[in-house]
């Protein structure tokens, strides 16, 4: 299809109808799809995002793996201290512990032995990737929120860890539990503050600032996922995370290894696009 030219008269009543009736969160999408695409016509490929106290955010067990991954395991390699904080219970991982037709007690006990194991996986998991200090908020899973009891916690965790780099799902990544915990950090951080803030992919690709090349640490990134073994009785994602991380080593590596793709920002600019979305 040929370019077409709108005459400018209008042109400007369809921008102004537009503001007027699409909802606000298409214009804000909209409006951030055009500020990274101006902004950022190719990623660079980086050894490692800078920093060195490093904090990971997991909304679930196995996001930290299934997410950065690979890239957490170089931070690692290369010295750096890395914390974790997962950010929900995970009393939601089994459809049979979720099941109506179970009594209450017995939907209970169900929910307690699953959160139990799936601690245990992450504590595995922590250790093949090199992480080194490991925090639970055990908010509800699918109902986390910034609460004041979250929010207080959490501030104690970054008071106690102060990290120069922040990993966390990327704020259009559309799962409620990564939504809220953008939401748990944007309530807690303050200007003052100076951390960047770099976005994993989980189950939404984003549009990158920043590629990793992990195909040395790839392996150990899979392994990672393997400990959260009751997870993988309802989906491949060893599977899934090869195809996303050989997709994206099409960028700079000829489509040869894997790599894991971010979007890096001071927190000030994050906050700026976390606002920018919000209806």
């Amino acid at each position: 299809m040929g370019h077409v030219s709108i005459p400018s008269p209008i042109h400007s009543a369809l921008k102004r109808a537009f503001r007027l009736l699409a909802p606000t969160g298409m214009q804000n999408m909209l409006a951030l799809h055009k500020l990274w695409l101006e902004r950022q016509p190719w990623p660079d490929l980086v050894e490692l995002p800078p920093g060195r106290e490093i904090l990971i955010l997991a909304p679930h067990f196995d996001d930290e793996a299934i997410g950065p991954g690979g890239t957490l395991a170089k931070h690692a390699r290369a010295g750096h201290r890395l914390t974790v904080v997962f950010m929900t219970d995970g009393r939601r991982g089994d459809p049979t512990a979720i099941d109506g037709a179970l009594s209450p007690e017995e939907r209970a006990r169900r929910q307690d032995a699953l959160m139990a194991t799936r601690k245990t996986e992450a504590a595995e998991a922590a250790r093949i990737l090199g992480i080194g200090a490991v925090y639970h908020l055990d908010a509800p899973e699918e109902r986390l929120s910034p609460s004041r009891e979250i929010v207080e916690r959490f501030r104690d965790i970054l008071k106690a860890v102060r990290p120069d780099l922040v990993y966390l799902p990327f704020l259009t990544d559309r799962m409620p539990d990564h939504t809220a915990t953008n939401a748990v950090l944007m309530a807690t951080a303050d200007e003052r503050l100076e951390f960047r803030v770099c976005g994993y992919e989980v189950w939404n690709p984003l549009y990158s600032n920043i590629m990793v090349n992990i195909e040395e640490t790839f392996a150990q990134k899979c392994e990672a996922i393997r400990a959260h073994a009751s997870q993988l009785r309802f989906n491949t994602y060893i599977a899934c995370v090869t195809g996303l991380n050989a997709y994206r080593a099409a960028c700079h590596l000829n489509g040869e290894g894997h790599a894991e793709a971010f979007y890096l920002a001071s927190l000030q600019e994050y906050r700026y696009l976390f606002e920018a979305l919000r209806v």
